[in-house]
């Protein structure tokens, strides 16, 4: 019963993934996938507005 609901859960995430350029984009290093790059994505929702990536860090914590 967990394990179905774990699926459940991981397939609307891929879902979300797939649906967004930018989530897909980060996607595509390795070893992050749709969970990761979901939550990075939602915490830093425009990157523009950050001076440099050295702050990104800061920034999400």
């Amino acid at each position: 019963m967990l394990l179905c609901e774990f699926k459940t859960i991981e397939k609307r995430l891929v879902g979300l993934a797939r649906r967004d350029a930018q989530v897909r984009n980060l996607m595509s290093v390795p070893r992050v996938g749709a969970l990761v790059a979901l939550t990075f994505s939602a915490a830093i929702v425009d990157p523009s507005r950050l001076r440099s990536s050295r702050i990104v860090g800061a920034h999400s914590a």
